[in-house]
């Protein structure tokens, strides 16, 4: 059962650096900011706090995963939708882009 698994995130690993800030963002716009009673925000604002490191951690573990398979060589491929090259979007991890996420994540980290 792991290895399927596996086999799936390491299959869609391409475009979760797309989707995992898209999520965590609307994620937490719906969860708001407290409003006016302060206990309230200041606990929202620690869950999103916590919320956004957890984010930019995994963000950093996909960008390490994705760095170890380029540089083998290997070039992923994931097309978005699985429609044809011509109409709709393909991802390409290479070595640099792979190295360009590890480095956004790096700088992500600090600047929370």
């Amino acid at each position: 059962m792991s290895s399927v698994f596996a086999t799936y995130v390491g299959q869609h690993m391409p475009v979760l650096p797309v989707l995992l800030p898209f999520f965590t963002g609307v994620g937490l716009l719906a969860w708001g900011d407290g409003g006016a009673d302060p206990a309230l925000a200041a606990h929202k604002r620690a869950w999103a706090r916590f919320v956004a490191l957890s984010s930019v951690s995994l963000g950093l573990l996909v960008a390490i995963a994705l760095v170890v398979r380029a540089s083998g060589g290997e070039l992923m491929v994931y097309r978005v939708g699985d429609w044809p090259a011509a109409y709709g979007v393909a991802l390409l991890v290479d070595r640099l882009s792979a190295m360009m996420l590890l480095l956004t994540s790096l700088v992500a980290g600090p600047v929370l």
